[in-house]
């Protein structure tokens, strides 16, 4: 996975945006398209994902190598993903999120 910084975690935002469509409840659809976490990830680290999901049915963040501090990050931009009904919500809401937790953490 890209090392979870701020410009790293704008740019899988800004890929959202250019594929036009909002992925939900996975990381990597099959057309290619991605959410914000998945645009994060390698094509290993997806198809480990897409295999431990075959065999378990289950494949959480945890599963990955991510220190706990990086882990609420992108849980609380994948939460932003998840719940958000359309693509303009999400930007907005991922971009004020990006705003607010990099205004207080730096």
């Amino acid at each position: 996975m890209k090392p979870v910084t701020k410009e790293n975690l704008l740019e899988a935002i800004q890929k959202v945006e250019d594929q036009g469509t909002l992925l939900r409840t996975e990381y990597i659809g099959s057309e290619g398209c991605r959410c914000v976490i998945g645009h994060l990830m390698t094509v290993g680290e997806l198809a480990h994902i897409i295999a431990s999901r075959q065999i378990n049915n289950k494949v959480e963040l945890l599963d990955l190598d991510i220190a706990p501090e990086e882990l609420t990050t992108l849980s609380d931009l994948q939460q932003i993903n998840d719940q958000s009904e359309y693509l303009e919500d999400f930007l907005k809401a991922a971009r004020n999120y990006m705003e607010r937790h990099y205004e207080t953490s730096n």
